[in-house]
């Protein structure tokens, strides 16, 4: 199982904790967008907090999904 972890540093380290006690097999770390430079001192606080593995995941933006058209 993947645990979401997420919405600021200390609650994302609370959740990660928690995933970690229920028996998760992994942490998908919260972003909102692409990360940058200022997401890794929050994700290495996640990493810390916990032995589980993490996914560092960009959820698709408009600007960077394509719409696929219908098949004429």
């Amino acid at each position: 199982m993947i645990a979401p972890a997420g919405y600021g540093t200390a609650m994302a380290v609370d959740m990660a904790r928690a995933a970690e006690r229920a028996g998760a097999d992994g942490l998908l770390p919260r972003t909102s967008t692409k990360p940058t430079r200022k997401d890794w001192p929050p994700m290495r606080a996640v990493c810390a907090a916990t032995s589980l593995g993490v996914i560092v995941y960009s959820p698709p933006t408009p600007s960077t999904t394509t719409q696929r058209q219908p098949d004429a």
